[in-house]
């Protein structure tokens, strides 16, 4: 293999299939990015076999071939070289990497050892807006468990039924759940459970213009956008009921700015990790304490409907829930302090659950 291309192209894609590197396999080739060339494009890939990743770069191709390399090393090499231009050479075994006056050659890996990408696929999404998959993934990503004991709770439920789509997650303290509508009807209905992680990827992929194609693909789910491609494999089991767990007409209702509220809950944050909020007629008081540090009390303006009462939130997630809704103002609706609120805006299919702490 011989080419050569803009060294910010070559920098920036190998960056992009970096996250899907393995670090810690057994097997060499995991820790390699597989190039091949075609035409007078390179794709890069890369997995740890629970996430695989390709992007697509246009390069001038003098000599065809596939070369697997360490990703870690080549991805170093190039983002630290100056020159505007960089050569890549596949010769007896290694990769030979040269711009302006440098010169750097590196061992390569078997080929034949880097896993082959399916190619069968069945349709699921033909064209779904990236701004709308890529803001949503953002509203409820945080939500999702970060602990590997509960690998269901690691996932985003994607929940696909004609013209729309559910995005939910859950760390069993707090749920978050939108809907998107499809601008065109699904090709496959069904649920489908993916790593929060890799949804989280998505967003890293740039630009939020254009279309996003669903597939599947034995067991995994595949994403095509563009120059970028991703597989991941699914998460086996039995999500939660969450329609069920998200309460209905609950007692009080409190309705405040959304950027006053959070600017608020950081203040007290600074002292606490635990945001006691007093709801009262005329608005809320909000209070964190520790023993060490001292104590923070704040007003704040907000307009609430039925009755008072003292709760106590998580100030992280709280955050969270507020920062997810798109609205000027959000609304709070609370049943008792050691029933869950729910957080959502005016209009919006974004709906965040959160659990009270005991006081």
């Amino acid at each position: 293999m011989i080419i050569s291309c803009l060294r910010e192209d070559l920098s920036n894609a190998l960056q992009g299939v970096q996250r899907a590197v393995s670090s810690k396999s057994m097997m060499p080739a995991l820790s390699g990015v597989l190039m091949e060339t075609s035409q007078d494009s390179l794709r890069l890939h890369a997995t740890d076999l629970e996430i695989y990743i390709c992007k697509e770069i246009p390069v001038k191709v003098e000599e065809e071939g596939k070369i697997l390399a360490s990703g870690r090393l080549l991805s170093d090499i190039v983002r630290n070289i100056e020159s505007d231009m960089v050569s890549l050479q596949g010769k007896e075994g290694n990769l030979e990497v040269s711009a302006g006056k440098y010169r750097s050659s590196l061992r390569t890996l078997p080929v034949e050892d880097f896993p082959v990408m399916p190619d069968k696929k069945e349709p699921i999404l033909e064209k779904a807006s990236m701004t709308k998959i890529l803001d949503a993934v953002v509203q409820v990503a945080k939500a999702a468990s970060k602990d590997d004991k509960r690998p269901i709770l690691q996932g985003i439920l994607m929940e696909i039924q004609g013209n729309s789509m559910n995005l939910v997650s859950t760390d069993s303290y707090r749920l978050a759940v939108t809907t998107i509508s499809l601008d065109e009807g699904s090709l496959s209905e069904g649920s489908f459970i993916i790593p929060a992680r890799a949804m989280q990827e998505l967003t890293r992929w740039g630009s939020k213009e254009g279309v996003i194609e669903i597939s599947r693909s034995d067991g995994q789910i595949r994403f095509d956008a563009g120059s970028s491609l991703m597989l991941v494999r699914e998460i086996e089991g039995k999500f939660p009921n969450w329609k069920q767990l998200i309460p209905e007409n609950q007692k009080t209702k409190i309705k405040i700015n959304r950027e006053n509220f959070l600017s608020a809950i950081k203040r007290a944050s600074i002292i606490g990790t635990t945001v006691i909020i007093e709801v009262e007629e005329g608005g809320l008081s909000l209070s964190s304490e520790n023993r060490e540090v001292g104590r923070s009390d704040e007003a704040v303006e907000a307009a609430v409907e039925g009755d008072t009462m003292r709760i106590a939130f998580n100030a992280e997630f709280l955050t969270d829930g507020i920062s997810g809704c798109s609205t000027e103002e959000v609304i709070i609706t609370v049943e008792d302090p050691e029933k869950p609120g729910v957080i959502f805006g005016e209009g919006d299919p974004y709906k965040y659950l959160i659990m009270p702490i005991k006081i």
